[in-house]
């Protein structure tokens, strides 16, 4: 299972947030493809 797998499994079962999964596309463990793949969003650092 690869990280992208791991967390969009999580995602989908409401287990982390969009912020969560932001932070994980800081530390560089998801890319920004992926997160829009996740959340159908842009990805921003902006913290809301």
């Amino acid at each position: 299972m690869t990280e992208f797998e791991k967390w969009r499994d999580r995602y989908i079962k409401h287990w982390t947030t969009k912020i969560q999964l932001r932070t994980l596309v800081g530390l560089e463990v998801l890319t920004a493809d992926e997160y829009k793949d996740m959340t159908g969003e842009e990805y921003s650092d902006e913290t809301n």
